[in-house]
């Protein structure tokens, strides 16, 4: 009886979560045709079960419980490094289970009455220690989890620090420029190559610039460094960012967007005035894949992305995702500041002069097998624990018959 409750809670709980199954590359199967699994389990591997159960010395009987504990015992140890209780509690217990079976039918025991009661006792104490040993096991994973999320945000905070300083620096070498070099006079002479000196003077200032281009009050290229032929002359009055420069007269770092080179781009500009009328701009290119690189591999751990006020992404490890929209999962958990679940753990924060929203993630399953030799340990305890409680619970059993 004990046998069939336990195979058909078993058959049920795996019916309910396949991934439990110890085999693990069954579990896909279970999970596309739990029909199938129904018929199988219920019409077949209990019925087998119990015949062996039955059945005094079978030798394939003792094969296929040794079989199932150690698959089983294993199975609760991966479970329980990937965080997954409920799975690591079943497994765990039901390898116990297997093993106890194998040694009851070995020694032909029988038990009845309140020799029961002290066998069912010793289970329900191991089952208790197991929860305990897991909560042991979760406290260290939770505690490892807040201090990685700790430290994820001190180092995103120097993320935002260098992006808010990097377009700071541009914008700086950008205005010393215009009071040094005149340029409102360089660009109404139309003198392109002192034009082009300027873009090479304010390139050669800021190391992680792209580009660096002067532009006449229409919006016309007429100065750009490093050279390129295509640029020279080029018409990006239809480009955001000169429109909105024009109609605030005021700096402005424009939303991603793919330069007429071809490459994803964003560009801080700067109005050039000669009495207060507008009659250029300083264009100022970084390159987003340039930048992504830059902030990713942290020793930290994880990957960085940021979106602009536009919902585009503007970093990330993947360069052909830049320019396309966030997803609103992320989108909507910005305001959270910090997520930390079972998959992964993200933190959040701003780049207020790139009007950027930028967040740092990694995957939880890596750091958690950190604590791999706590959980082998763990699984070694419960071993013990097991053996020495079904023990105890056999001895009291005996004594009691006795």
């Amino acid at each position: 009886i004990f046998g069939l409750i336990a195979w058909t809670i078993w058959g049920i709980f795996i019916l309910l979560r396949p991934s439990s199954f110890p085999i693990a590359f069954l579990a896909p199967f279970i999970s596309n045709y739990r029909a199938i699994f129904v018929l199988a389990w219920y019409g077949s591997v209990i019925p087998i079960m119990l015949t062996y159960l039955k059945r005094q010395g079978s030798l394939l009987g003792a094969v296929i419980f040794s079989f199932l504990g150690l698959i089983s015992f294993l199975g609760g140890l991966g479970f329980s490094i990937e965080g997954k209780w409920d799975m690591a509690f079943s497994t765990y217990f039901f390898s116990v289970f297997s093993f106890f079976t194998l040694w009851w039918k070995a020694k032909g025991e029988v038990f009845e009455g309140k020799e029961f009661h002290f066998v069912f006792a010793s289970f329900a104490w191991v089952a208790i220690a197991i929860i305990l040993v897991f909560l042991g096991v979760r406290d260290a994973q939770e505690n490892l989890k807040r201090a990685t999320a700790e430290a994820m945000q001190v180092r995103l905070a120097e993320v935002v620090t260098d992006i808010n300083f990097l377009f700071e620096k541009g914008e700086s070498e950008a205005k010393t420029a215009l009071k040094r070099d005149n340029i409102a006079t360089i660009i109404q002479g139309r003198d392109e190559e002192a034009a082009i000196g300027v873009a090479k003077t304010i390139y050669g200032k800021n190391t992680n610039l792209r580009r660096v281009i002067i532009l006449d009050s229409e919006g016309k290229v007429l100065g750009a460094y490093p050279r390129n032929s295509l640029l020279q002359g080029a018409d990006l009055s239809s480009r955001e960012y000169v429109w909105v420069i024009k109609s605030t007269l005021q700096p402005y770092i424009s939303s991603v967007f793919k330069s007429i080179l071809n490459t994803q781009i964003v560009l801080g500009g700067v109005p050039v005035f000669d009495e207060n009328n507008l009659t250029g701009i300083i264009g100022l290119a970084f390159n987003l894949e340039e930048l992504s690189f830059r902030y990713q591999n942290l020793t930290s751990g994880g990957e960085v992305y940021a979106f602009d006020e536009n919902n585009r992404v503007v970093l990330s490890p993947e360069p052909e995702k830049i320019s396309q929209l966030v997803s609103d999962e992320v989108k909507g958990l910005k305001e959270k500041e910090v997520i930390s679940n079972k998959q992964f753990i993200r933190v959040y924060d701003t780049a207020k002069i790139p009007r950027w929203s930028i967040y740092f993630e990694r995957e939880v399953g890596p750091l958690i097998e950190k604590l791999a030799g706590i959980n082998v340990l763990a699984a070694a305890f419960i071993a013990i624990n097991s053996f020495f409680g079904l023990s105890a619970g056999l001895v009291l059993a005996k004594k009691w018959k006795k």
